[in-house]
Formats: structure tokens, C-alpha cells, sequence
């Protein structure tokens, strides 16, 4: 992140706020910098830097003690002229992760944009007035003229012919509809879980009106500290609490030390106790237990390692770009292959398959073709006009809780953690991924249906 340019602090302190309704705080400009960069820059409004300045002033006078005051409260203007850098460089860190970024990915999604990897922060400035500009270098891609496709020959692998493959899916229905007649009503660890969280004072009101936003979370079984997992493990849906826990002081701010309130309400969870087959067929828009029988077995019948479900998306991908041909740069397809060395990374065989002669010619030839996937499947789900709900991405992360369903899912997620522990992820960045497994699955509806 860029530092700043200075800005003239208002005469006298600006003081913690009051409930206040807000008005839009956040938009966004597009601007092509050149044919291969696009510019998308997040603007926030000058009142929300104010308030989010003043609160963090408020904060770091209840926190500080520096020679002097010893015995008495420091004045805020005190604290906001000679603290003024760090409070700033906080207040861009929180905006950063508690809405910006949330607002970047539903930008992306919205606007329809393809763009080629991930967006890049280049810069954050914030203008006399105290606007505050957050700069996000794309590369953007030409979306290909998508053609007719639906009656396109393709034909699905077929299952292997073993009646054990049958007694396989049944014995593993049993198992998960007994396991979900155990279910607890609360968060467990494991669970998927969605909060809503809102800034408030310490008298329980918000800062501002409609200033929530959405964030998922898995509840790790890691047997070290994590305070949030903690607070949320024994919670229900529905649940809501007035909380300054220490992870969420962690997660918003690194650099600064705070103690915020927040009203954080769990929205949905996801028991990871059981598969909910329900789900799986609103996931596949399957109507019958034959169908979701049938479906299952994609994930049992393995031919040369690889499972039906895996083949079947394969050959589709691989039909759909033969009729559109893309072409990706090569600084994109070099971003993928460090996303998956860096995935890889962490693997016990990572060394041994470095050391094989076409490593890394194979994980360059994968790299393009994920890169080549993925463009092509945001074109074709804004084409589509693909609509996403929550519940779409309760429906992804159901079919990841076991290693069997997990098949079901090509367009991975990666799960972030911060400082080794799991952690928040923004609603928005989930669905950018959700979206393109949910095109995969509209066009194998249509390619598949007899």
C-alpha cells in the first residue's frame, strides 16, 4: 500500500460518532490505463474516513499512556495530530477488509468484467476533503463471442458397471443420514458459518445505518488459539452479540492495536456432521432419489484415477474452448502457476515432484489451461445471466466436506488464513468462485439433459 498525501487536519478533534444514516459511502470509476490494464478505482466517501479517523482516535486514547498523562485523559487532538500517520494508514487497513474488498468483488460481477487473474492493489490515496481512493490494476480481457453450445455432440464418460459402485453410494447415504439425525444445533468445529458484522459505539449503536457487511468462516479444529473460533463455537443461526473480540481486532487491524465493538449476528451455518443430500440436489436441480443416486455415482466410479464428475467437466471445458479459442498472456498464466507452486507448497510430496523432469512444463501447461477456463467461464456466465444467491455457496460448501463429494467441485476456493490460523473471508470474493462452478453445472444440465 502507498502512503497517502498529507491532509490538513480540521480544527479541533473530530469527535467519536453519533448514529448517523448513511448515505452511499462507496462507488467506483472504470478507466482503460492502456489495452492491457483496466483501472478500477473504489471510492469512499469522505464522511465515513472521518468517522472511521475519529473512532480510531477515540480508540488509542483509552489505549495510550504516553510521559505526561499519566493521570489524566488525552485529548483527542493530541492524540490525532501526533498519531496521525498510523491512525490513517489503520483506517485504510480496516476499509480495506471490512468493505472495500467485499465491494471490489461484487464490482467485478456485476459490470460483468473478465479480466485475466486477480485484481492487484496499486495504491490507496486519500484527498484533502478526506475522500479516500483505493486503485486496483486489472488485466482485462476481450470476452470471446460466445456461440450456440447447448446441442453441441458432447458425450458423457461412462460410469463403470460395478454393482458394488451402487451398495458403495447407499452404504455412504446411510451413513451421512444418520450422522445428520445426531446433528447439534450449534456451531461445531469444522462448521461453515456466515456472520454479518456492524461497527458499533460501546453504548450498542452503529456508527452508520446499512454498514454491515458479509463474511464466511470454516471453524478450524487447530489446536492453538484462535479467538474468534472460539467465540463463534456454540452459537446458533440467528444468534446475535455485541462482541470486541480480539480476533476480529486482529483480523481488521495488524498494525494498530484496537478494541472495536461489533454487532455480529450468524446468518447461516453449514454443519460439517453430515452431507445434506437436500442440497446436493438443489445444487444439481435434481428432482428424484434415482437422480441423486445417479449422480452420486459420478463420484464412485473412477477410471485411470480420475473420478466420472472430474472427466465429465474436463471434456466439457475442453469441448467449449475448442469452439472458443483464447489466448491468455503469459504473465497471467505465470500468475497461476505461482498460485499453484504456492498451493502445492505446503504438500509432503512437493519435493518429490519438483524433482521430476516436466514438473514444471506441466504445471505451466496447467497453469494455461485453468487460466483459459476461468475467462471463459465468467464470459459465459454473465452471457448466461447466471444469478447468484447464499444459498448458492451453502450448496458448494456442502458438497467440500468430504473427500468423495468434494469431486462435485472443479473452481476451488483457497481457504486464507492469517497468521496460520483460518479466517474470514469476504462473502463477495466466495461468490466470484461459486459463480463459475455454478456455469459449470448450467452446462452440464444442458448438455447432459435427455
Amino acid at each position: 500500500m502507498s502512503n497517502s498525501q498529507t491532509i490538513p487536519l480540521p480544527q479541533g478533534a473530530l469527535a467519536p460518532a453519533q448514529h448517523t444514516v448513511a448515505p452511499t459511502f462507496l462507488s467506483h470509476t472504470l478507466n482503460h490505463a492502456s489495452t492491457d490494464t483496466l483501472l478500477i478505482t473504489i471510492l469512499v466517501a469522505p464522511e465515513l474516513v472521518k468517522i472511521l479517523f475519529g473512532e480510531a482516535a477515540f480508540a488509542q486514547q483509552k489505549l495510550l499512556r504516553p510521559a505526561g498523562f499519566d493521570t489524566r485523559e488525552i485529548p483527542l487532538d493530541f492524540i490525532q495530530q501526533q498519531h496521525y500517520f498510523s491512525l490513517m494508514t489503520h483506517v485504510k487497513e480496516f476499509l480495506l477488509k471490512f468493505c472495500v474488498l467485499n465491494y471490489l468483488f461484487k464490482t467485478i460481477r456485476t459490470e460483468k468484467l473478465v479480466i485475466a487473474g486477480e485484481p492487484t492493489l496499486d495504491s490507496i490515496a486519500i484527498a484533502d476533503d478526506y475522500s479516500c481512493t483505493f486503485h486496483f490494476i486489472t488485466s482485462p480481457f476481450a470476452p470471446p463471442v460466445i456461440q450456440e453450445w447447448r446441442y453441441l455432440p458432447f458425450r458423457a464418460p461412462k460410469r463403470k458397471n460395478y454393482k458394488d459402485l451402487d451398495r458403495q453410494v447407499e452404504h455412504f447415504m446411510g451413513e451421512e443420514v444418520t450422522a445428520a439425525q445426531k446433528q447439534q444445533n450449534t456451531i461445531q468445529e469444522n462448521d461453515w458459518v456466515c456472520i454479518s458484522l456492524t461497527r458499533i459505539n460501546e453504548q450498542g449503536v452503529p456508527l452508520l445505518d446499512n454498514f454491515t457487511n458479509y463474511f464466511w468462516m470454516q471453524i478450524s479444529d487447530e489446536k492453538v488459539d484462535n479467538p474468534l473460533r472460539d467465540l463463534l463455537v456454540g452459537m446458533k443461526a440467528g444468534d446475535t452479540i455485541i462482541t470486541h473480540n480480539q480476533g476480529l481486532q486482529d483480523y481488521f487491524s495488524e498494525q494498530l492495536s484496537t478494541n472495536y465493538f461489533y454487532q455480529l449476528t450468524i446468518v447461516t451455518t453449514i454443519p460439517h456432521s453430515h452431507v445434506c443430500f437436500e442440497q446436493i440436489k438443489a445444487h444439481f436441480k435434481l428432482k428424484t432419489k434415482k437422480d441423486l443416486l445417479k449422480k452420486l455415482i459420478e463420484v464412485f466410479s473412477y477410471r485411470n484415477d480420475i473420478s466420472q464428475r472430474r472427466a465429465m467437466v474436463e471434456e466439457c471445458l475442453d469441448l467449449l474452448l475448442a469452439k472458443h479459442p483464447i489466448s491468455v498472456p503469459e504473465s497471467v498464466v505465470n500468475s497461476f502457476q505461482n498460485s499453484l507452486l504456492a498451493a502445492m507448497h505446503d504438500s509432503p510430496d512437493y519435493n518429490v515432484y519438483r524433482t521430476q523432469k516436466e514438473f514444471y512444463t506441466l504445471i505451466h501447461n496447467l497453469s494455461q489451461k485453468l487460466a483459459r477456463e476461468t475467462v471463459f467461464l465468467d464470459a459465459l456466465a454473465y452471457h448466461e445471466k447466471i444469478s447468484l444467491e447464499r444459498t448458492d455457496i451453502e450448496n458448494y460448501l456442502n458438497c467440500i466436506k468430504r473427500p468423495r463429494t468434494k469431486e462435485f467441485i472443479y473452481s476451488r476456493t483457497i481457504m486464507p488464513h492469517h497468521e496460520g490460523q483460518s479466517t474470514l473471508i469476504p462473502e463477495e470474493e466466495l461468490m466470484r468462485t461459486v459463480l463459475r462452478e455454478k456455469t459449470i453445472n448450467h452446462v452440464l444440465y444442458h448438455l447432459t439433459k435427455e
